[in-house]
């Protein structure tokens, strides 16, 4: 776990706040979670990487995001969850 509690389900080596897009894969799905509603939704990685460029860290992406339902947009998270393999 890194930085502000954000999660990062996944096999990387890497701490927190050195992830960035670029280092993210077609297995991995990547949320949104706000920290006063906790409404969470899973984010477009293909426009994130066109707004920000590819290499954005995750962890400086999430301070920009805002809750679409409550609409705050202080503390918010990005989550990255490795999808199941399907065999």
């Amino acid at each position: 776990m890194g930085a502000r509690g954000s999660r990062l389900e996944t096999d990387f080596e890497k701490q927190w706040d050195e992830v960035s897009f670029a280092d993210l894969r077609e297995w991995h799905a990547v949320y949104g979670k706000c920290r006063l509603c906790a409404h969470r939704k899973e984010l477009d990685l293909r426009k994130l990487m066109r707004l920000h460029g590819k290499n954005a860290l995750l962890v400086d992406v999430q301070t920009r995001l805002k809750c679409q339902i409550c609409r705050n947009g202080i503390a918010n998270e990005i989550e990255v969850e490795r999808l199941p393999r399907n065999i």
